[in-house]
């Protein structure tokens, strides 16, 4: 058995969270890695949100939602 790390950054999110759903984000950060390791302000947000919060409860999950649309819209207008 390995060790299994997963690197996530801002453009991961960003486009899992455009292609797919907020779910599929706290998914990547919650099931199958032993270790994660961040890349960017987003991505270290996102982490510390589903840490500290029950993503179970549509607030919590609109707040991570909310997070991570913003930063999307952002990006989109800096391009």
């Amino acid at each position: 058995m390995g060790f299994h790390r997963r690197y996530i950054n801002d453009d991961d999110i960003i486009n899992l969270f455009r292609s797919k759903s907020t779910q599929a984000v706290i998914d990547l950060y919650c099931k199958g890695a032993d270790a994660i390791i961040t890349s960017g302000a987003l991505a270290r947000k996102i982490g510390d949100l589903i840490e500290r919060v029950d993503v179970n409860k549509i607030e919590d999950y609109n707040k991570i939602s909310t997070t991570i649309a913003r930063a999307s819209y952002k990006k989109r207008m800096e391009n």
